[in-house]
């Protein structure tokens, strides 16, 4: 019984997770969400990672520099976007250890943090989607209003590690 119990409350926290994850679709784009690659729930906290979006298809006439500009841009609304989600469609969840893949590389990780719920549902956060993320305790690195992979020593090694 308690094996059932497990896994319907595992398999339902998925569910709402993936429903957070899929984010307000850009026009002309089937399947446009966040890919969830893994999860992990540890007592009150969540440990997952999602494939952020590429750009839009209609924008991939653009010069490779804007391309990034605006990759980066959704990027960083759709990371703010999902915590929120995640944390309204999860009571029971007091915080988030995440990472964002980039789609194009092998597993590189653009943004990651740990993020509590009550400083991620401050009725007054900053105005800047970047001063927002930095005051939730996100990481990221940024060159010219890109994204950069971030160091391989980042929260996944960290966790393999602990793991071990």
């Amino acid at each position: 019984m308690k094996a059932f119990l497990t896994h319907f409350f595992e398999s339902s926290i998925e569910r709402r997770v993936r429903r957070a994850l899929a984010l307000q679709p850009r026009g002309a784009v089937p399947n446009d969400v966040l890919v969830l690659n893994s999860l992990r729930v540890s007592g009150p906290a969540l440990q997952l990672e999602w494939h952020a979006r590429e750009i839009h298809p209609w924008d991939l006439g653009l010069p490779p520099a804007r391309q990034a500009e605006l990759f980066s841009k959704q990027a960083l609304q759709d990371t703010d976007a999902a915590l929120m989600r995640l944390f309204r469609k999860l009571p029971e969840i007091e915080q988030i250890d995440f990472q964002v893949l980039n789609p194009k590389s092998l597993g590189g990780v653009i943004l990651t943090g740990v993020v509590d719920r009550q400083t991620a549902l401050d009725p007054q956060p900053p105005p800047s989607i970047r001063m927002r993320l930095y005051s939730l305790g996100v990481r990221f690195k940024m060159a010219d209003d890109r994204l950069m992979l971030l160091p391989t020593d980042s929260w996944a090694s960290m966790l393999k590690k602990r793991d071990a």
